[in-house]
């Protein structure tokens, strides 16, 4: 019964971290979606960044 619960404990942690990690590879790449399409349209990188990093 003991194991049972720490693998359970473990299992979730697991999950949990890996969800974590794949939202903020989701954040980080519409970030840098939104830097490529603000420079496309004619803004420097630096006020893109700020600007995406914002919204």
């Amino acid at each position: 019964m003991f194991r049972l619960g720490v693998f359970l404990l473990t299992f979730l942690l697991l999950v949990s971290m890996a969800t974590s990690e794949y939202s903020r590879g989701r954040i980080m790449a519409r970030a840098s979606e939104c830097v490529n399409e603000c420079v496309e349209s004619g803004h420097n990188t630096f006020h893109c960044e700020r600007h995406c990093s914002n919204t």
